[in-house]
Formats: C-alpha cells, structure tokens, sequence
C-alpha cells in the first residue's frame, strides 16, 4: 500500500479533520478511520522495515553504516511519518487512536515522540524535566 499523499501524517482529508474537531462525532470518525489506516500501512510495511534493518546491521565499515543508517531513519520519516525509534510507540498510540479517534496523525506522532523520550530519560536515570541526566 503507497501512501498517495505526499506528507504522511497529513492523512486523506486533512481540511475535514480541520472543520470537524476531534469533539464530533465525524471527527472522531475521520480520526480513527486515518489511525486504523495508518496502522495497516505500518502493519503491512513490517517485513520490508525488518530487512532494511538487518541489512543495516550487516554493514561493517563504520562510515558506510553511518550513512545507510541516516538514509533509512529518513526514508523511514518520509514514508510514514515518524522516525524508527518512535515507530513503536507511534503504533500504540494509533491503535488507542483507531479505537476512541481523539487525535490527529500529528498530534499522534508528537504523543508517540513524547512518550519515547520520557522512556529515554527514565532509562538513563533521570526524569523528564531531569536536564542532568545523560540522554
């Protein structure tokens, strides 16, 4: 499945998810209806993400890896989005989305951003607003 549009998280109908906020009935609609849509495309994107992945692992030189590595987290924004770190924390957020539609594809994405970082830092020791813990 290609996203036909040119800015994944712009979805399909961008202007009716802008006239119809996420407190209608059609803009809870419109939201999960982009959510669950997004979801099968990530769903069916999996394998193809895997094997970029594990080709990016088998790379030695440390400058070629670096650069296939930098080539697939922005092929990896352009196509869905988000970056490959967020990517499952995006999908969490998208099913919760597909189910009650009180975000946009944007908003999802900046929660899923949110939340893996808060997840970084509680993993480095430190919390969020802990500017002293080491990313």
């Amino acid at each position: 499945m290609n996203q036909p549009e040119s800015q994944p998280l712009d979805g399909v109908a961008p202007d009716l998810q802008t006239k119809y906020s996420a407190f209608t009935g059609v803009g809870r609609a419109l939201r999960r209806g982009e959510a669950i849509r997004h979801l099968k495309f990530l769903s069916e994107s999996a394998a193809r993400i895997e094997a970029q992945r594990k080709q990016l692992e088998a790379i030695k030189d440390r400058i070629t890896q670096e650069a296939a590595r930098i080539r697939f987290e922005m092929n990896h924004v352009l196509e869905f989005g988000v970056s490959a770190f967020d990517r499952n924390e995006f999908q969490e957020v998208l099913e919760d989305v597909s189910q009650h539609g009180g975000l946009t594809l944007h908003e999802a994405a900046a929660l899923a951003h949110a939340r893996s970082m808060q997840n970084v830092h509680s993993v480095n020791g430190g919390s969020p607003g802990d500017v002293s813990a080491s990313p």
